[in-house]
């Protein structure tokens, strides 16, 4: 008997459903029902359960969003991240340090990194939470 697969929890743009808190054209593009692969090098953000996802977006960061069930596949952790916007490590003379070392960044350092957030290679939309 094969395992029903676990739920996760993804926060998109409601009128476009691309990825929230990041510039258009760097944004991915969603798809309810469709598997979307995360872009060369990096990984998808999502939440552990719904809970994560509704106190992130109620910390009035981010306006238009709704949130929806999803699967992923390829769950990581990364040994570092930097988006357009966001840096997750302390400033960016840590972020180079930690990069040409090539030292793994452990979550707990991330003070920005949402609570409740993992990383993923791929994401399908499943349905929108109301």
């Amino acid at each position: 008997m094969s395992k029903k697969p676990k739920i996760y929890y993804k926060v998109v743009k409601a009128d476009t459903l691309k990825s929230c808190l990041t510039l258009d054209e760097f944004a991915v593009q969603y798809k309810v029902g469709e598997w979307v692969k995360a872009p060369t090098r990096t990984k998808l953000f999502v939440f552990t359960n719904l809970d994560y996802a509704k106190s992130w977006t109620g910390l009035g960061w981010v306006e238009n969003c709704n949130i929806y069930s999803c699967h992923v596949t390829n769950i990581g952790e990364y040994k570092w991240m930097m988006s357009i916007g966001w840096c997750f490590a302390r400033n960016m003379r840590d972020l180079k340090k930690k990069i040409r070392s090539k030292k793994k960044i452990e979550f707990s350092d991330e003070q920005m990194v949402p609570a409740g957030t993992i990383f993923a290679g791929r994401v399908k939309l499943l349905e929108k939470m109301s």
